[in-house]
C-alpha cells in the first residue's frame, strides 16, 4: 500500500527539523511532501520531497480550486484546508492508495505497523486518537469520496473564506471561530504557532441549520458516516504529547527514538509520534544541535542526542 503525507509550512523551520526528517528517513515505505518558502534543511531523506512554494502561490492554488479570493492573515488557517488537500493536491497523490496530512511539531516513530494492518483492510479514514479525528496526523482513502468528505459541510466555503478565523476544519470546530492574529503581533512566526486569540469569537453564519451543526467538520462528519455505514474508519490512541504527561501532573516524562522505533522510557510503551504541542513555546526546551544518530532521547528541556 503506498502513502504520501503532505504538509504546507511557511515561515522558519522548527529548531528540531533535521530530528524530524531522521524520523522521516527511517519510515521507507512512507512519502513526504512539505509545500515551504524555505530553503531545504541539509540532506532530506529521499521519501520527502521539499518543494519550493511562496505563501502567495499557495494562496493563489487555494483561490483557484475553490474559486475564492484567499488571501492568508495567518498561516495557521491552512488548517482548515487540510480536509481538502486530497482534491486540490491531487496530482501530488497520483498513484497513491492513501494520502495524509500531519504537522511538524512532532517527531515519527515506526509508522506502518501502527497502521498497515488498516490499510490493507480498506479502511476510508485511519486517525491516531480515539475520540476524535486529530489534525496532527490523518489518513484517508485515495478515492473521489473520501476526498470530497469536507463537502458534506454545506458551509465549507464560508469556512474557507474567513481567512482572519480559525475554525479547526480538520479535527473539531463545533461551529466557533477563533480570530487570528497577523503573524508579526505574534513571538512565533511559523505554521505550527498557536497564535490564536482571545475571547472566542462565533463564526458569522451564526444561523446554521442543525443539521448542519452535526457535520461542521471533518472529526463529525467521519463519525457521523460511519455510524450509517458509508464509509469505515479506524480509530485508536497511537500517539503520545508533552501536553498529555502536563495534565497527568507527571513533570520528568522522557521518550527515546531508537533506529526508529518511539518509546516511553518508563513504560516501554511505542508510539506512532510525539507531538511537541507546548514545549515549542517553552524558552527552556532546547534541541542540541543534529548530528547523525539512531538513537535520541526528549524531555521536558529539550532534544539530547545519545551517542
Amino acid at each position: 500500500m503506498k502513502l504520501r503525507i503532505l504538509i504546507a509550512h511557511f515561515g522558519p523551520w522548527l529548531s528540531w527539523i533535521l530530528y524530524f526528517l531522521q524520523t522521516c528517513r527511517w519510515n521507507p515505505h512512507i512519502d513526504w511532501i512539505i509545500l515551504t518558502d524555505q530553503t531545504a534543511p541539509q540532506d532530506p531523506p529521499p521519501n520527502v520531497v521539499i518543494q519550493q512554494m511562496s505563501l502567495k502561490a499557495f494562496e493563489e492554488k487555494l483561490s483557484s480550486h475553490f474559486n475564492l479570493s484567499i488571501s492568508l492573515f495567518n498561516p495557521y488557517k491552512i488548517c482548515d484546508y487540510r480536509p481538502a488537500f486530497g482534491e486540490i493536491f491531487q496530482e501530488c497523490f497520483r498513484g497513491y492508495d492513501y494520502w495524509g496530512y500531519s504537522d511538524l511539531d512532532l517527531v515519527y516513530g515506526n509508522i506502518f505497523p501502527f497502521i498497515e494492518p488498516h490499510m490493507k483492510r480498506g479502511k476510508d479514514v485511519i486517525g491516531v486518537r480515539k475520540h476524535y479525528l486529530a489534525g496532527h496526523f490523518a489518513l484517508f482513502k485515495n478515492t473521489p469520496e473520501i476526498c470530497s468528505l469536507y463537502k458534506i459541510y454545506p458551509h465549507y466555503l464560508k469556512v474557507f473564506s474567513d481567512t482572519h478565523h480559525h475554525y479547526g476544519f480538520d479535527e473539531k470546530s463545533r461551529l466557533v471561530g477563533k480570530r487570528l492574529k497577523h503573524p508579526e503581533e505574534s513571538y512565533f512566526r511559523y505554521t505550527c504557532s498557536r497564535v490564536l486569540e482571545r475571547p472566542i469569537s462565533k463564526i458569522r453564519f451564526k444561523k446554521a441549520l442543525l443539521s448542519a451543526r452535526k457535520n461542521s467538520d471533518l472529526d463529525q462528519i467521519s463519525k457521523n458516516l460511519a455510524r450509517q455505514g458509508k464509509i469505515s474508519l479506524y480509530r485508536k490512541d497511537m500517539v503520545r504529547s508533552d501536553l498529555w504527561y502536563r495534565k497527568r501532573h507527571i513533570p520528568e516524562w522522557e521518550i527515546t527514538w531508537e533506529n526508529g522505533k518511539l518509546l516511553d522510557v518508563k513504560t516501554g510503551e511505542e508510539f506512532l509520534h510525539f507531538h511537541l504541542i507546548n514545549s515549542k513555546y517553552d524558552s527552556r526546551f532546547r534541541p542540541e544541535p543534529w548530528h547523525d544518530s539512531n538513537c535520541f532521547r526528549i524531555n521536558r528541556t529539550g532534544i539530547h542526542i545519545q551517542e
